[in-house]
Protein backbone atom coordinates (compact mmCIF):
# COMPACT_ATOMS: atom_id res chain seq x y z
CA UNK A 1 0.00 0.00 0.00
CA UNK A 2 1.35 3.73 -1.02
CA UNK A 3 0.12 6.99 0.72
CA UNK A 4 0.26 10.14 -0.80
CA UNK A 5 1.73 13.27 1.33
CA UNK A 6 0.75 16.43 0.87
CA UNK A 7 2.01 19.29 3.45
CA UNK A 8 -0.62 20.91 4.95
CA UNK A 9 1.34 24.26 5.57
CA UNK A 10 2.40 24.43 1.80
CA UNK A 11 2.93 28.56 1.06
CA UNK A 12 0.77 27.85 -1.69
CA UNK A 13 -1.74 25.51 -1.45
CA UNK A 14 -3.08 23.18 -4.54
CA UNK A 15 -7.13 22.85 -3.93
CA UNK A 16 -8.25 19.51 -3.02
CA UNK A 17 -9.93 19.34 -6.32
CA UNK A 18 -6.06 19.04 -8.27
CA UNK A 19 -4.75 16.85 -5.41
CA UNK A 20 -7.66 14.26 -5.88
CA UNK A 21 -7.58 14.39 -9.54
CA UNK A 22 -3.56 13.55 -9.50
CA UNK A 23 -4.35 10.64 -7.22
CA UNK A 24 -7.52 9.83 -9.15
CA UNK A 25 -5.22 9.44 -12.24
CA UNK A 26 -2.73 7.69 -10.54
CA UNK A 27 -5.05 4.45 -10.35
CA UNK A 28 -4.72 4.16 -13.97
CA UNK A 29 -1.04 3.68 -14.51
CA UNK A 30 1.83 1.66 -15.26
CA UNK A 31 5.50 1.16 -14.75
CA UNK A 32 7.54 1.75 -17.57
CA UNK A 33 11.24 0.55 -16.78
CA UNK A 34 13.02 0.78 -20.06
CA UNK A 35 17.27 1.85 -20.59
CA UNK A 36 18.25 4.92 -21.77
CA UNK A 37 20.68 5.82 -24.54
CA UNK A 38 23.46 6.70 -22.26
CA UNK A 39 23.10 4.72 -18.94
CA UNK A 40 21.30 1.66 -17.98
CA UNK A 41 20.57 -2.16 -18.41
CA UNK A 42 21.12 -3.47 -22.09
CA UNK A 43 19.08 -5.99 -21.06
CA UNK A 44 15.69 -4.06 -21.24
CA UNK A 45 13.62 -2.13 -24.07
CA UNK A 46 15.57 1.03 -25.33
CA UNK A 47 13.80 4.69 -24.03
CA UNK A 48 11.96 6.12 -27.33
CA UNK A 49 9.29 8.99 -26.66
CA UNK A 50 6.49 7.32 -28.70
CA UNK A 51 6.34 4.38 -25.96
CA UNK A 52 4.32 7.09 -23.91
CA UNK A 53 1.86 7.35 -27.04
CA UNK A 54 1.10 3.82 -26.70
CA UNK A 55 0.61 4.21 -23.14
CA UNK A 56 -1.52 6.96 -23.31
CA UNK A 57 -3.55 5.08 -25.97
CA UNK A 58 -3.80 2.06 -24.48
CA UNK A 59 -5.91 4.40 -21.69
CA UNK A 60 -3.41 4.85 -18.81
CA UNK A 61 -3.00 8.04 -17.43
CA UNK A 62 0.45 8.16 -15.27
CA UNK A 63 3.34 6.33 -15.50
CA UNK A 64 5.89 5.33 -12.99
CA UNK A 65 9.68 4.89 -13.63
CA UNK A 66 12.63 4.27 -11.50
CA UNK A 67 15.79 6.19 -11.06
CA UNK A 68 18.78 5.01 -9.98
CA UNK A 69 20.94 6.61 -6.69
CA UNK A 70 24.17 7.10 -8.73
CA UNK A 71 22.68 9.33 -11.73
CA UNK A 72 22.65 12.88 -12.31
CA UNK A 73 18.94 14.21 -11.91
CA UNK A 74 19.59 15.62 -15.24
CA UNK A 75 19.73 12.09 -17.06
CA UNK A 76 15.58 11.44 -16.58
CA UNK A 77 14.50 15.15 -17.82
CA UNK A 78 13.86 13.83 -21.73
CA UNK A 79 11.74 10.98 -19.94
CA UNK A 80 9.74 13.00 -17.63
CA UNK A 81 8.87 15.72 -20.32
CA UNK A 82 8.08 13.49 -23.13
CA UNK A 83 5.47 12.28 -20.90
CA UNK A 84 4.31 15.55 -18.88
CA UNK A 85 4.01 16.54 -22.67
CA UNK A 86 1.69 13.66 -23.06
CA UNK A 87 -0.56 14.69 -20.04
CA UNK A 88 0.45 11.49 -18.14
CA UNK A 89 1.23 11.96 -14.59
CA UNK A 90 4.86 11.31 -13.67
CA UNK A 91 5.78 9.16 -10.90
CA UNK A 92 9.54 8.90 -10.12
CA UNK A 93 10.70 6.00 -8.02
CA UNK A 94 13.94 5.95 -6.36
CA UNK A 95 15.57 2.15 -6.41
CA UNK A 96 17.81 2.18 -3.44
CA UNK A 97 21.32 1.40 -3.00
CA UNK A 98 22.10 -2.14 -1.88
CA UNK A 99 24.80 -1.56 0.62
CA UNK A 100 22.07 0.21 2.65
CA UNK A 101 20.79 -2.93 3.65
CA UNK A 102 24.20 -3.58 5.64
CA UNK A 103 24.53 -0.47 6.63
CA UNK A 104 21.04 1.33 7.66
CA UNK A 105 22.56 4.01 9.69
CA UNK A 106 25.35 5.39 6.90
CA UNK A 107 22.66 4.94 4.10
CA UNK A 108 20.08 7.75 5.62
CA UNK A 109 22.90 10.45 4.38
CA UNK A 110 22.86 9.40 1.11
CA UNK A 111 19.28 8.86 0.85
CA UNK A 112 18.71 11.98 2.26
CA UNK A 113 21.39 13.14 -0.42
CA UNK A 114 19.48 11.75 -3.81
CA UNK A 115 16.25 13.42 -2.72
CA UNK A 116 17.68 16.35 -2.07
CA UNK A 117 19.67 16.68 -5.92
CA UNK A 118 16.37 14.88 -7.09
CA UNK A 119 14.19 17.78 -5.66
CA UNK A 120 16.41 20.87 -6.51
CA UNK A 121 16.53 19.60 -9.85
CA UNK A 122 12.82 19.00 -10.01
CA UNK A 123 11.41 21.99 -7.81
CA UNK A 124 10.28 23.76 -11.03
CA UNK A 125 7.97 21.14 -12.62
CA UNK A 126 4.69 21.20 -12.27
CA UNK A 127 3.08 19.18 -9.52
CA UNK A 128 1.47 16.26 -11.97
CA UNK A 129 5.85 15.22 -11.18
CA UNK A 130 5.14 12.79 -8.36
CA UNK A 131 8.30 11.81 -5.78
CA UNK A 132 7.87 8.05 -4.70
CA UNK A 133 10.40 8.07 -2.04
CA UNK A 134 11.32 4.14 -1.87
CA UNK A 135 10.90 1.57 -4.27
CA UNK A 136 10.27 -1.85 -2.16
CA UNK A 137 12.97 -1.04 0.59
CA UNK A 138 12.76 -4.92 1.89
CA UNK A 139 14.31 -5.51 -2.06
CA UNK A 140 17.23 -3.45 -2.18
CA UNK A 141 19.19 -6.13 -4.00
CA UNK A 142 17.94 -9.16 -5.19
CA UNK A 143 19.45 -12.54 -6.02
CA UNK A 144 17.50 -15.77 -7.46
CA UNK A 145 16.55 -17.19 -3.81
CA UNK A 146 17.71 -14.09 -2.10
CA UNK A 147 16.22 -10.86 -1.07
CA UNK A 148 18.69 -8.09 0.82
CA UNK A 149 17.04 -4.72 2.32
CA UNK A 150 15.71 -2.51 5.04
CA UNK A 151 13.53 -5.16 6.85
CA UNK A 152 12.86 -3.36 10.02
CA UNK A 153 10.05 -0.58 10.05
CA UNK A 154 11.56 1.45 12.31
CA UNK A 155 14.88 1.71 9.93
CA UNK A 156 12.51 2.33 6.91
CA UNK A 157 10.89 5.44 8.94
CA UNK A 158 14.05 6.83 9.83
CA UNK A 159 14.96 7.59 6.12
CA UNK A 160 11.08 8.92 5.54
CA UNK A 161 11.75 10.84 8.07
CA UNK A 162 14.76 12.24 7.37
CA UNK A 163 14.07 13.13 3.49
CA UNK A 164 10.86 14.88 4.00
CA UNK A 165 11.87 17.97 5.26
CA UNK A 166 14.51 17.87 2.74
CA UNK A 167 12.44 17.97 -0.18
CA UNK A 168 9.94 20.23 1.15
CA UNK A 169 12.02 22.84 1.50
CA UNK A 170 12.12 23.04 -2.21
CA UNK A 171 9.45 21.45 -2.99
CA UNK A 172 6.29 22.23 -0.59
CA UNK A 173 3.75 21.40 -2.54
CA UNK A 174 5.04 18.15 -4.35
CA UNK A 175 2.92 15.12 -3.93
CA UNK A 176 4.88 12.35 -2.01
CA UNK A 177 3.55 8.46 -2.68
CA UNK A 178 5.25 6.83 0.63
CA UNK A 179 5.24 2.93 0.98
CA UNK A 180 5.46 1.20 3.45
CA UNK A 181 8.01 -1.30 4.94
CA UNK A 182 8.75 -4.42 2.83
CA UNK A 183 7.87 -4.67 -0.90
CA UNK A 184 5.02 -1.94 -0.71
CA UNK A 185 2.36 -4.28 -0.63
CA UNK A 186 3.89 -6.76 -3.33
CA UNK A 187 4.11 -10.48 -2.32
Amino acid sequence: MTAFAFDAFAQEPIGSDTRQSIVQRLTRGINVDVSLPKAGSPDKVLYEPIQYDAVRAAGFQSIRFFLSTADDPAIYEARINDALDRGLIVVICLWGSHHWASSPDKGIDEFVSVWNRIAEHYQDYPIDLVFELFNEPAGLFVKPGQRHGLKDGGAVMKYLNAAIPVIRKTNPNRLLAIGGPGLNGAC
